[in-house]
């Protein structure tokens, strides 16, 4: 698993992009770091970064005899992980300006607590199965473009560096399962 942590193709292109963004130096007559550096480059050679294992839990309340698995893929302590932390950051503030986004359960049921439905009225949910597998990686990532460029959410050149981190991470995400690497 050191192998993929310490891969200086994968870490290079990571410093390549926070250096084409003017990301990488905080000073760079001094060769000082800035913070975000820092932290995206955390794993880079640290011999605590590991490939993320996958395991499943068992949904009981599915069925107790014979339960189907929850995939886990605990991405604590990955190469891509403080990025993608990063990445969710800058998105998530953008949900709020959809009003068809539940966020969770209980931001599910505050938004029914004032709905009144007639007699010949269903509400009907519905569950998306196997959603990111089946995402090409440049659809998601125009998708996430035109949506911010769309609606002027972010300035360009940080949108041009978002853009670039989701695409490093979403051709970087590596696993682990029976000791063979995804």
């Amino acid at each position: 698993s050191s192998d993929v942590c310490s891969s200086d193709l994968i870490s290079d292109e990571l410093i390549s992009i926070l250096k084409t963004h003017g990301k990488y130096y905080a000073d760079e007559q001094k060769n000082n770091l800035s913070i975000l550096a820092k932290s995206l480059t955390q794993y880079i050679g640290n011999p605590q970064c590991r490939i993320a294992p996958i395991y499943c839990l068992p949904k009981i309340h599915k069925n107790k005899s014979n339960p189907p698995g929850r995939p886990i893929v605990s991405s604590c302590s990955t190469l891509t992980n403080p990025a993608s932390v990063y990445v969710d950051r800058c998105l998530r503030v953008f949900l709020r300006t959809l009003d068809n986004i539940c966020i969770s359960s209980s931001h599910l049921l505050h938004c029914l607590s004032n709905v009144k439905l007639d007699d010949n009225e269903v509400l009907v949910a519905a569950d998306v199965t196997a959603l990111y597998p089946s995402i090409p990686i440049q659809y998601g990532l125009d998708v996430v473009c035109d949506f911010c460029r769309d609606r002027g959410l972010m300035l360009s050149h940080e949108l041009s560096f978002v853009l670039a981190l989701l695409e490093w991470i979403l051709k970087n995400n590596f696993l682990i399962f029976d000791n063979t690497v995804y």
